[in-house]
């Protein structure tokens, strides 16, 4: 998660979607803060995702979950692609098309997100017991699938309004991951039961 964190507070590239040829140029070439912040966030926690994608969900979840997260990391590393190539400066590339390839990526890798935390929380309950956070859990899980959704969106429609929901979506991604690492490190509990039955 250390990769996440430390892309957070550099940050990538401060680009509208749509930036022009020389705004993209000026932000990326020769960057050594976009290549850093690209190796962290769509480089090492792609890895991290397809790991987490088989670890954090139950068993009876767990095909879907590792689908999802591979098609995440997947994503992470087309923008990781696509940031080394503008960070490259060459010329024969279009940095348009390869910005626009790069936002594209993002959108949907926010919905798949989305998706993937809807299946590791499973949204319906197992067992009897609930731990003493599951109001908590439901209403993060909850908060993060809605602004992934909402940022994804904005990706993808590259509107500028929509795509300041990242600033939220993402920290919230983080928090639950942390969350949801430490529901299922604990022996008796399993994500699913993190949601309160009325039953």
């Amino acid at each position: 998660m250390l990769c996440w964190v430390v892309g957070l507070v550099l940050g990538g590239p401060d680009l509208l979607p749509d930036a022009d040829a020389a705004q993209i140029r000026d932000a990326t070439a020769a960057s050594p803060t976009v290549t850093i912040f690209a190796v962290l966030v769509h480089g090492v926690a792609a890895v991290l995702l397809v790991a987490l994608g088989a670890r954090l969900p139950p068993s009876g979840r767990r095909a879907a979950s590792l689908l999802l997260a591979s098609a995440a990391a997947v994503l992470s590393l087309v923008q990781l692609t696509g940031e080394l190539v503008l960070v490259s400066a060459t010329e024969s590339i279009d940095p348009v098309t390869v910005w626009t390839t790069i936002t594209v990526a993002d959108g949907t890798k926010m919905l798949v997100l989305a998706a993937w935390i809807a299946v590791v929380h499973g949204w319906r309950p197992r067992g009897t017991a609930a731990p003493a956070l599951a109001p908590l859990f439901v209403a993060l899980s909850g908060a993060t699938v809605l602004a992934l959704v909402v940022s994804g969106a904005g990706y993808l429609t590259r509107s500028p309004g929509l795509m300041t929901a990242a600033y939220v979506s993402l920290p919230l991604l983080l928090v639950w991951v942390l969350a949801a690492t430490q529901i299922r490190s604990r022996p008796d509990v399993e994500i699913s039961q993190a949601v309160p039955s009325s039953v």
